[in-house]
C-alpha cells in the first residue's frame, strides 16, 4: 500500500511539471514575439585587423603545409610498398561475360561516319564590339580579397622559401676555400692544331668578363681554343718602362689558356692566332645565348642546354678570384657589415662615366619606394616590422648621406663607409697613435690592414696622393684608371668584388639595366625572381630587359 501510494504522488509531481513547463514555454515564446528583437551589427562591413588575417593566413598555409606532407609521405609508403599498398588490382572481370566487350583504341581516329555526324567547325571570330560588352561581366570579375590573400602567400612563401635555400647554397659555395661546385673550366678541351681565338679585354672589368664569357662560348662552339688578349686593355696599364704584365692575373685565377700555354705560343708561330672584336660575341642575339635559346657544347658535356642555363654554370666556373679578396669579400659581409645571406636587401648605384655614355642617372627616390614594395619578403619586417639591412653598392658614395636623409630609420650599410672611416683622421688632419703609421713600399697593405680592422685608423703617405684623386673623383671613370697607384687599384678591386659578392647574395636586388654589373649579378644568382631593375621600359617587367642578356 505505502509503494502505491509513493508512485500516485510521483506521478501527480511529473504531471504538474510537464504542465508548468508548457505554460512557461508559451510564456516565453508570447514575450519573444512581442518583445523588439535587437539588429544584428553589419558583418559585412567588420574588417578582419590587419594582424588578425595575417594570423589566419599563416594558420591556413602551416595545415596545408602539414596536410601535404602528411599525404605525400603515405603516398611515398604506399608506391615503394613491395604490395603497391592501399591499391588493390581493379576488378575487370566485373561484368557482362556475354554481352559486348568494348576495344578501347590508342589514339583512336574519327571515321567518316563519325565525322559527318559533328557539328562543322567554324572559323574564329573576333569579338564584336556587342561581344565584348556582354562578356564584360566576366572580365570584371575579381577573386575575393580573401582568396586571393591565400593565393599571394602561398606564391610568396614558395618563392621565399627557394630564395633562402639556394642564396644560403650560394654563400656556402662562393665562400669556400674550394669554390665549391664551380671546378675548373676545361679550357684544353678544342682542337690543338686549328685556329686559336684571342680574345679582347675590352672596357671595364665586368664588361671584359662579360665578353670573354661569351667569346669562350663561341671558341668552344667551333672547337677552338682561346686565350685572353690584355694587350690593348685599358685595365693593364704599362709600368714606367712601358711593360704591360697583365691585369687578370692579379685578381683571380687564368681564364683561357695562359698566353704561354704550348697550344697558343705553337699557333703563334704558325700564325693561327685569330684576333677577334667583342662586337663578335654581342651584336647577334645568337651569340649573347639570349633567354630561352638553346646552345649545344658537347666538348662541356651539353648536348644541349639553355642560354641563361649556360651562362649560369659558365660564369663561376670562368670567374675565380684569388683566395685573398674571396675571403675578404666573405669576412667583410659578415664581419664588417653584419649581414647574414638572404637576409638583407642590396642597391647597385651605378653613376660615374654612364653619365658620358648618355644615360640618364635614376633618381634615388625611386630605389626607396621599390625597396618598401618588398619588405613584405623579409620575415624581420613582416614579423617585427624591422626594417632588413640595404646595402649599397656604389661608385659615386656621395648618395650615402641621400640615402640616410630620406631615411633616417634605415640601416644602410656600403663599403663607402669603411674607406671614409679608416681614412677620417689622416685626411682631416686628427691626431692618431704612432702604431697605427704604417711605412711601407707596398702600398696594396693598406686595403688587407683596413679590412682585418675596420674600426682602426691606419695612416699612410700612400693615403696622401690616392685620398687627393679619390675626392676629385665622382663616381667611377675607366680614363682616370691609368692615373691610380697600385694601392688605389687595390683598394677599388677588394672593395667591388666585396660588393659583388654582396648583390649576388642579397634577397632583393634592386639596380638598373645600363651597367655591365648588373648582368653580371644577375647570372651569379641561382634564379630570375627578386631581381629589379628600375630602368626597364616603363610598365614592362624586367624580364623585358634581362632576357635579352
Amino acid at each position: 500500500m505505502a509503494l502505491l501510494f509513493v508512485f500516485v504522488v510521483f506521478a501527480l509531481f511529473a504531471s504538474s511539471s510537464a504542465r508548468l513547463n508548457d505554460g512557461l514555454r508559451r510564456r516565453l515564446d508570447e514575450n519573444a514575439a512581442v518583445a523588439p528583437q535587437e539588429e544584428p551589427a553589419p558583418q559585412e562591413t567588420t574588417a578582419t585587423p590587419p594582424q588578425l588575417q595575417a594570423v589566419t593566413n599563416i594558420v591556413e598555409e602551416s595545415r596545408d603545409e602539414l596536410e601535404t606532407t602528411a599525404h605525400i609521405t603515405k603516398l611515398h609508403q604506399d608506391m615503394c610498398s613491395d604490395d603497391w599498398a592501399n591499391a588493390p588490382p581493379l576488378p575487370y572481370e566485373n561484368c557482362d561475360p556475354n554481352g559486348p566487350v568494348n576495344a578501347i583504341q590508342e589514339n583512336p581516329v574519327a571515321t567518316d561516319q563519325q565525322s559527318s555526324t559533328e557539328e562543322p567547325a567554324t572559323e574564329k571570330q573576333e569579338p564584336t564590339e556587342q561581344t565584348q560588352e556582354e562578356s564584360a561581366p566576366q572580365a570584371t570579375t575579381v577573386t575575393p580579397p580573401q582568396l586571393q590573400a591565400v593565393t599571394t602567400a602561398v606564391e610568396v612563401s614558395k618563392d621565399e622559401l627557394e630564395t633562402t635555400a639556394h642564396i644560403t647554397k650560394l654563400h656556402q659555395d662562393m665562400c669556400s676555400d674550394d669554390w665549391a661546385n664551380a671546378p675548373p673550366l676545361p679550357y684544353e678541351n678544342c682542337d690543338p692544331n686549328g685556329p686559336v681565338n684571342a680574345i679582347p679585354l675590352f672596357g671595364g672589368l665586368t664588361n671584359a668578363l662579360k665578353m670573354i664569357l661569351l667569346g669562350g662560348v663561341g671558341s668552344w662552339e667551333e672547337n677552338r681554343c682561346f686565350f685572353v688578349d690584355e694587350s690593348q686593355s685599358h685595365l693593364n696599364k704599362p709600368d714606367e718602362h712601358g711593360v704591360r704584365h697583365g691585369f687578370l692575373p692579379k685578381y683571380m685565377e687564368t681564364i683561357g689558356l695562359p698566353t704561354d700555354h704550348p697550344i697558343v705560343v705553337k699557333a703563334r708561330e704558325e700564325n693561327r692566332i685569330v684576333k677577334r672584336e667583342w662586337s663578335d660575341f654581342w651584336v647577334e642575339m645568337s651569340a649573347r645565348r639570349a633567354y630561352g635559346q638553346k646552345a649545344k657544347l658537347p666538348s662541356l658535356g651539353f648536348p644541349e642546354i639553355e642560354g641563361h642555363d649556360l651562362k649560369r654554370h659558365l660564369i663561376r666556373r670562368m670567374w675565380r678570384p684569388h683566395p685573398k679578396y674571396r675571403k675578404s669579400s666573405c669576412a667583410a659581409l659578415e664581419n664588417t657589415h653584419g649581414l647574414k645571406a638572404a637576409e638583407y636587401m642590396a642597391f647597385s648605384v651605378r653613376r660615374g662615366d654612364k653619365g658620358e655614355e648618355k644615360f640618364a642617372f635614376t633618381e634615388l627616390s625611386e630605389y626607396i619606394a621599390e625597396a618598401e614594395k618588398h619588405l613584405y619578403r623579409f620575415s624581420s619586417f613582416m614579423e617585427n616590422h624591422i626594417v632588413p639591412k640595404i646595402f649599397v653598392a656604389t661608385d659615386d658614395c656621395s648618395v650615402m648621406s641621400e640615402f640616410r636623409r630620406m631615411r633616417p630609420s634605415w640601416t644602410f650599410v656600403s663599403e663607402c663607409d669603411v674607406e671614409e672611416n679608416s681614412k677620417a683622421a689622416f685626411i682631416h688632419g686628427e691626431s692618431y697613435r704612432a702604431e697605427d703609421f704604417v711605412a711601407t713600399d707596398d702600398c696594396s697593405v693598406m686595403s688587407e690592414f683596413r679590412r682585418m680592422r675596420p674600426s682602426w685608423v691606419f695612416v699612410s703617405e700612400c693615403d696622401v696622393e690616392e685620398n687627393s684623386k679619390a675626392a676629385a673623383q665622382n663616381g667611377f671613370a675607366l680614363r682616370e684608371f691609368k692615373d691610380w697607384g697600385e694601392a688605389a687599384e687595390d683598394a677599388h678591386f677588394t672593395k667591388f668584388f666585396t660588393e659583388i659578392y654582396a648583390m649576388a647574395m642579397s634577397r632583393v636586388f634592386i639596380g638598373v639595366g645600363y651597367t655591365n654589373v648588373s648582368w653580371w649579378v644577375y647570372f651569379l644568382r641561382p634564379f630570375r625572381h627578386s631581381f629589379i631593375l628600375l630602368d626597364k621600359p616603363k610598365g614592362q617587367p624586367d624580364s623585358r630587359v634581362f632576357d635579352n642578356w
